[in-house]
């Protein structure tokens, strides 16, 4: 009888939602066919290749709403960065400066304040915390973290605890309605033929997760 009460107790179901019952939406974009609004995208590229320069650069058209290479139009929203290679003062904003940003809808990801201590943010325990404070920023569009494997607690080599870790930074994209950009390198030595996303550092699920996966390439012509 115990039995079929713990049974009773613990027992799940499942919802099976129709499919005529779900709207189709059609996508919003940060930069049409590149930036997508709810969804992480992946930015890849050997060191020298000018990731960070591109992502800022990337930063200065949603700051300013300045008009995209392709010359569409793009919307002005605040842009939100986090990074753990660069420094601020002496790397980043000068060149968001030269990229001709609006500084005041730069925002860099800082401290954690917990119980009256502070403690720098960590992007892969305190994405939950960053979503919460979004609500003060309603015009965020962009978020850059560089790097992205900073999110990932477990092992980066592995699929399951890859996305696992960027569970929190997919949800936030999606509820917050944020275009999310991630930067990461390519493996060095890849092997002849290997295709582009397993040429993506750590794990395929960095690639599987991301809606696009972009790579920055020196011409050398």
């Amino acid at each position: 009888l115990m039995n079929m009460l713990l049974h009773s107790i613990h027992k799940s179901s499942v919802t099976l939602l129709p499919a005529d019952s779900i709207a189709p939406t059609a996508y919003d974009w940060v930069w049409k066919d590149w930036l997508a609004c709810g969804f992480l995208h992946l930015f890849a590229g050997k060191p020298g290749t000018g990731k960070t320069t591109i992502a800022l650069k990337l930063a200065a058209h949603v700051s300013s709403g300045t008009p995209w290479p392709d010359e569409s139009d793009c919307a002005p929203g605040d842009v939100l960065i986090w990074s753990g290679e660069d420094s601020i003062p002496q790397t980043l904003v000068p060149r968001l400066t030269a990229s001709g940003a609006d500084l005041k809808r730069v925002l860099f990801i800082g401290s954690v304040a917990t119980n009256g201590s502070k403690r720098p943010f960590n992007p892969a325990s305190d994405i939950k915390v960053l979503c919460d404070k979004l609500e003060e920023h309603s015009e965020a569009r962009l978020i850059i973290i560089d790097p992205l494997v900073a999110a990932i607690k477990g092992d980066g080599h592995k699929n399951s605890e890859v996305r696992r870790d960027l569970a929190d930074l997919v949800a936030l994209a999606d509820e917050r309605g944020i275009a999310i950009l991630g930067i990461t390198h390519l493996n060095k030595g890849a092997a002849e033929g290997l295709s582009h996303l397993d040429r993506v550092m750590g794990s395929v699920a960095f690639g599987a997760v991301s809606r696009l996966v972009m790579a920055a390439h020196v011409d050398q012509g």
